[in-house]
């Protein structure tokens, strides 16, 4: 037996016109004044514009960033090892022994125990993670001057100092500022 719903459908309203579906409407700009005089707002609309922009131009060889700033270092670093290249890419072991495992998938790099020290493992490209590597390099190293072209060579070098200045500054400076601009008096 096929059972029925037991609720009253409502009658339609003959004299009322049907409704037009209504458009999508584009989102309206808003006033960011309030985040784009802070450092950290306007850094994190940069990194995001350019990982985008990267990730579009290298959409044919399934490339992310980190894994070229992987092979970058590998290929220009004698004896890396998965430590190194964690430390020196600020990755999380976890996450490194992710990326690394995903390179050695791919056939990009190859483990080999270190001499030296048999707990480690060096990290070296194969062919075909070189062959990525000058495939990749060239094409972002062209997108970065496109994206900076608005500045002169001496606003972007300028700009690079900047921010390596920002990211490697020693933690205990920037804690101690930071601690000191938490507790200081709001006025």
């Amino acid at each position: 037996m096929v059972s029925r719903s037991t609720t009253a459908k409502k009658p339609v309203d003959a004299a009322r016109p049907a409704r037009k579906p209504r458009k999508a409407q584009a989102p309206r700009p808003l006033d960011q004044a309030v985040l784009e005089g802070l450092v950290g707002y306007n850094l994190r609309r940069a990194e995001v514009r350019m990982r985008q922009l990267v990730i579009k131009a290298w959409s044919d060889w399934d490339l992310r960033p980190p894994e070229y700033s992987a092979l970058a270092l590998i290929a220009t670093n004698d004896l890396v090892t998965q430590a190194d290249l964690g430390s020196a890419l600020n990755i999380k072991r976890p996450n490194m022994v992710s990326l690394t495992e995903k390179l050695e998938r791919r056939g990009l790099i190859k483990r080999a125990v270190h001499e030296d020290d048999r707990r480690n493992h060096i990290l070296t490209l194969t062919p075909k993670g070189e062959a990525l590597l000058a495939d990749t390099d060239g094409l972002l190293r062209d997108l970065d001057l496109a994206v900076t072209g608005c500045w002169t060579d001496r606003e972007r070098m300028h700009m690079i100092a900047l921010l390596r200045r920002f990211y490697t500054a020693n933690g205990d400076t920037v804690h101690g500022a930071v601690t000191q601009a938490l507790t200081r008096p709001i006025s």
